[in-house]
């Protein structure tokens, strides 16, 4: 506890910012919260996309209609799971398993709300929306040219390591936020 809070609570004495009291977890604990997250998802993803697929035997499924399904029930259901739970509960399961709540930047404490999430969640998800994206536009133009289909693959990539670094972010400050965090003004704080 330092100086500027009030020893009977513990809480932020008035001047202090709170979202500098509050008890910021490790990047390695975001990191494990992440990673369940996506076992979770990935999970859910694969019995979804089993049972569209079992449910249509006989289909004739090119590489590219099952990169489609994949990305495309990738990107809908990641972020039907981030922006779902943050928004409404204020942690994914994997944040609920690891003592994780993302709240607001000014305060620390208030729950981010809907806005926020989505901002949290697209930004997050940028890869995966853009990959769903990414084969749709090859399923829809199945001929583009080979500038296009560069083009297109680049973004991809871009997007790719755009992530990297976005999740790399948290390693590198001391409020251990990600741009994500950054730019919808929410904190990941320890329960």
């Amino acid at each position: 506890m330092n100086a500027e809070s009030d020893d009977h609570t513990g809480q932020a004495a008035p001047g202090e910012r709170a979202e500098q009291a509050a008890e910021r977890p490790s990047a390695w604990r975001r990191l494990a919260a992440r990673l369940i997250d996506w076992a979770i998802h990935t999970l859910i993803v694969a019995v979804v996309a089993t049972i569209l697929l079992t449910t249509s035997i006989g289909e004739d499924w090119s590489g590219r209609a099952l990169g489609t399904l994949f990305f495309g029930l990738t990107a809908l259901l990641r972020g039907i799971f981030e922006i779902g739970f943050v928004g409404a509960k204020g942690a994914t399961p994997g944040k609920l398993v690891m003592s994780l709540r993302v709240r607001t930047s000014d305060d620390g404490t208030s729950l981010v709300g809907w806005s926020a999430a989505t901002v949290r969640g697209v930004l997050i998800d940028l890869p995966t929306l853009f990959g769903g994206l990414y084969y749709i536009v090859l399923i829809a133009a199945p001929n583009l040219n080979d500038t296009a289909f560069a083009l297109w693959t680049i973004l991809w990539v871009a997007t790719w390591v755009f992530w990297l670094v976005e999740v790399l972010s948290i390693f590198g400050n001391s409020a251990r936020q990600g741009l994500h965090d950054k730019v919808a003004k929410s904190v990941v704080v320890s329960k």
